[in-house]
């Protein structure tokens, strides 16, 4: 892919029949915004970029312009960060992000870390996935767990994540008790749920399918419950 910016835009013409990212630096200039539309081919990404919080907020007035102009090309928000902290990291980018995929605004994220440039790509398919854009890995859901939690919760997670993480586009969830837990995994594909002391019972979907397991021999049940719907794939 070819990236033009939008000087190059303005004194050339755009070729057909490649796929080329049309980056335009926010905010946009009225008059060369306008000049784009009318030079794009459906060939073409616009990638907007974006370097303060504020301008994130423009993007929705200019995909707005799109759709009223009835330009259905591809749309990619790329985003500078200078965080120190993953964590905060994270919480920016799904913020700026978030939204506008749930929306079905925009098709893909560019994400400039300039301390954690490592970790750009993973995280940008990570909130792809979360917003249900793109599934590239298994989705897992987690309780925060409670009183009423009567097993190692932490440990039954991390294990689980561990045995089925390369199950791509299933939904596993780990909850900590009966109370709640069959509500809050009602959309997942298999439930992990605390039945008691040390117990554990086993959902497909929103079904019971085994109850009463010892916590120590849940996760290869889970695995043989997996196996046994079809859904199970052996790890590269």
């Amino acid at each position: 892919f070819k990236i033009i910016r939008i000087e190059e835009c303005v004194k050339y013409q755009i070729s057909e029949n490649q796929n080329n990212f049309i980056e335009l630096n926010l905010p946009v200039d009225p008059k060369s915004f306008a000049l784009i539309l009318d030079r794009i081919t459906t060939d073409d990404i616009i990638l907007f970029s974006a370097s303060r919080d504020q301008e994130i907020i423009e993007v929705r007035k200019l995909i707005s312009s799109l759709l009223n102009r009835e330009i259905k090309n591809p749309v990619v928000i790329k985003k500078t960060y200078e965080d120190e902290n993953y964590d905060e990291l994270i919480v920016h980018t799904s913020a700026d992000f978030g939204s506008l995929l749930i929306d079905g605004l925009i098709d893909g994220v560019w994400i400039e870390s300039l301390k954690h440039e490592d970790k750009s790509t993973l995280l940008s398919f990570r909130i792809l996935q979360a917003s249900g854009s793109r599934i590239s890995s298994t989705e897992f859901i987690a309780c925060p767990s409670c009183g009423r939690t009567k097993y190692n919760i932490e440990q039954a997670f991390e294990d689980v994540k561990k045995a089925t993480d390369h199950l791509c586009g299933l939904k596993i969830a780990v909850m900590g008790c009966i109370v709640n837990g069959p509500g809050e995994m009602a959309d997942a594909d298999y439930g992990y749920i605390g039945a008691g002391n040390g117990k554990v019972n086993l959902y497909k979907s929103r079904d019971l399918i085994k109850q009463g397991i010892d916590e120590k021999q849940a996760v290869a049940e889970l695995i043989a419950l997996i196996k046994k719907y079809g859904d199970w794939k052996e790890k590269n």
